[in-house]
């Protein structure tokens, strides 16, 4: 036998002879495997057809046409309707129309389903027939008269049921971030009740003071140039006034023309006026 063989083989794989009988009269066949002689074992009965034993009875039997093995059965060849056999009874009968053997099940009528209580979403329904059999069925998603959902906290979002209080809870993260605050490059902002800070684009932060800087521009204008003119696409902006010159420099022309500086409030030399000092 080649390794391909005995692998398959060792599989379950074989190759099988035709099934043969052990001897006549019996029903045992068996064959083998041509590869590894693995041999196999069966019974095959050849039947005859179930036949009534009786009538008016249902029992059937067959044999075996080699060994005479024989088997039996009940078949029943057909059955009335169901029917209720007493007006405040739910059980519904029926028989067999050979053998008259009955059978009974069950059958309500069931009414619509109600809430169990004026506080309940349990559900209930009653047979319309016999009026003692009750069914019951707890209460589910849709039975629920659910109220607007509430914020617990953070993490939780709680959904009441009008009727009967149960509630149901959805987790998640459900804050309550107070404005967008300008931060180093990015906008910031808190979560009221649990200080969670949540950072995004300084975009969303637009028309806020940064801390400790200048206020940004209306609506994100670009700042003045040094002349007191506006940036490409910008508003005319006023220039803070320049800061004072040092002392003994002039600022500014008296009567006549005469320069005055800051430390004398007097003419400069060769001025035409008089200051304090000189009178």
């Amino acid at each position: 036998m080649s390794i391909f063989g005995k692998a398959k083989c060792l599989i379950g794989v074989h190759d099988w002879t035709p099934w043969e009988y052990k001897s006549d009269g019996h029903c045992e066949q068996h064959r083998s495997c041509k590869r590894c002689s693995r041999n196999d074992e069966q019974i095959a009965h050849v039947w005859t057809d179930f036949a009534y034993l009786a009538p008016g009875k249902c029992d059937q039997s067959r044999k075996c046409r080699r060994c005479a093995h024989g088997e039996q059965r009940k078949w029943h060849e057909g059955w009335t309707d169901w029917a209720y056999p007493r007006a405040d009874d739910c059980h519904e009968e029926h028989a067999c129309k050979r053998c008259a053997e009955r059978e009974s099940r069950l059958t309500h009528i069931w009414g619509q389903w109600q809430y169990e209580g004026p506080r309940s979403c349990n559900q209930i329904r009653f047979c319309t027939r016999c009026a003692s059999a009750r069914d019951f069925q707890p209460a589910e998603d849709h039975h629920h008269t659910w109220h607007a959902e509430q914020r617990i906290d953070c993490r939780e979002m709680r959904q009441p049921c009008d009727r009967c209080g149960s509630a149901k809870s959805r987790d998640g993260e459900f804050h309550r971030f107070g404005a967008w605050q300008p931060a180093q490059g990015s906008a910031q902002r808190r979560c009221q009740d649990c200080g969670k800070v949540e950072t995004g684009p300084a975009t969303n932060a637009v028309g806020k003071a940064a801390p400790g800087g200048a206020q940004p521009h209306p609506g994100g204008a670009p700042a003045p140039n040094s002349m007191g003119k506006p940036a490409a696409g910008g508003a005319p902006q006023h220039v803070a006034p320049p800061p004072p010159p040092p002392s003994g420099q002039p600022t500014g022309l008296g009567k006549g023309g005469a320069l005055y500086t800051e430390q004398s409030r007097g003419p400069a030399p060769g001025g035409g006026g008089l200051g304090k000092g000189a009178r």
